[in-house]
């Protein structure tokens, strides 16, 4: 015997609906932004949009549906601290990710070497980091291995190239 709220149901569909809608609109102002030094920036808010939008699309509808908020955050603070300490690697990622944005070592748009893969940033996220070398392959590297970038785009370049005249 189930016993199923329609009203409840329509909120919740509205509330992700209005959430999408949030989204999307976010995500556009923040891909308009169209200076170099703000690439960077602008993928990883792009990132942090989807995980929020979805936690909060999660938390409003089960509290429509008639769910115990409290009880529920306080689950999660606690499945919080167990994932925290068990998730060692996701968390560096992150905070990798987040260091790499405010110290500006690489940008989106930056040419750079990581073991021995050299390619161009097309995308630094809260995880990850793509590159995309001159024959099309992409790579994706996890931020906290990021560790020893050649980058080839801070400074100017030299070239020697030797001619022999008769």
């Amino acid at each position: 015997n189930v016993n199923i709220n329609l009203e409840a149901v329509l909120k919740v569909a509205l509330i992700i609906a209005f959430l999408s809608v949030v989204k999307y609109l976010l995500k556009l102002l923040v891909s308009l932004i169209r200076f170099e030094w703000a690439a960077t920036f602008v993928t990883i808010t792009l990132s942090a949009i989807d995980y929020i939008t979805l936690i909060l699309m999660v938390v409003w509808s089960l509290r429509l549906l008639g769910a115990d908020i409290n009880g529920i955050i306080a689950g999660l603070g606690i499945l919080a601290l167990i994932i925290g300490t068990s998730a060692e690697g996701i968390i560096e990622d992150m905070l990798t990710g987040i260091f790499m944005l405010f110290e500006g070592e690489c940008k989106v748009g930056d040419i750079v070497e990581v073991d021995g893969f050299l390619g161009k940033i097309t995308e630094i996220g809260i995880r990850t980091t793509t590159l995309l070398d001159g024959a099309g392959n992409e790579k994706i590297f996890n931020n906290s291995s990021m560790k020893d970038i050649l980058n080839r785009s801070s400074h100017a370049s030299v070239a020697v190239v030797d001619i022999e005249l008769p």
